[in-house]
């Protein structure tokens, strides 16, 4: 994986980066993070073709850092694996 902003980084509400090596799935699940952040107005993320497996995000917050709510996102993705990798190894032994 491999991440770069694509913005200039003037604006600290807003931040747009592309991340190499991931796909719809990735950009889904941070998508749905993102939403569920209250500072978060826009939260979007675009897989900019099928086979280039490349996703382009967009973030802008009300309150707060645009980067710090991608990062907060993206830790609660790794969170919610955890927690469903734990309860399923508990479920099927």
């Amino acid at each position: 994986m491999e991440i770069r902003r694509t913005d200039s980084g003037d604006d600290k509400k807003e931040i747009r980066i592309a991340v190499e090596g991931e796909n719809s799935s990735f950009a889904s699940a941070l998508r749905g993070s993102l939403a569920s952040d209250g500072s978060v107005v826009v939260g979007a993320a675009k897989v900019t073709h099928p086979l280039a497996q490349r996703v382009d995000i967009l973030a802008k917050v009300s309150k707060g850092s645009a980067k710090d709510a991608v990062a907060a996102a993206a830790e609660k993705i790794g969170k919610q694996a955890k927690e469903f990798g734990k309860k399923f190894s508990e479920e099927y032994k």
